[in-house]
């Protein structure tokens, strides 16, 4: 079994980052309504028309990234809440159940 040092840390949790990041742009595409991601985000019209960057914009940033933030924020929580219930009990097993 490998030991954790903080190189090997780090690594993992930069992979990690980037896999979120790209989840996450993943995530935005994913709708009802088609939406360019990466062109709204970085600015250029997708269409030309002004409306529908606007509206492309206001789906975005104002509809789909909320909820995406909160589903991380969300899990996040979750895994913190599932590492002290092994923390606390002592138990590699622990889930929320045993209480």
């Amino acid at each position: 079994m490998k030991r954790f040092t903080l190189p090997r840390l780090l690594g993992v949790t930069a992979i990690l980052g980037v896999v979120l990041v790209v989840v996450i742009v993943i995530a935005l595409g994913i709708g009802a309504t088609q939406v360019p991601v990466l062109q709204t985000l970085f600015g250029s019209s997708p269409n030309g028309s002004p409306e529908e960057a606007l509206r492309a914009r206001e789906i975005l940033l104002g509809l789909r990234l909320p909820r995406i933030l909160l589903a991380a924020l969300v899990g996040g929580a979750l895994a913190c809440s599932g590492a002290t219930f092994q923390a606390v009990l002592r138990n590699p097993l622990a889930d929320p159940y045993i209480l």
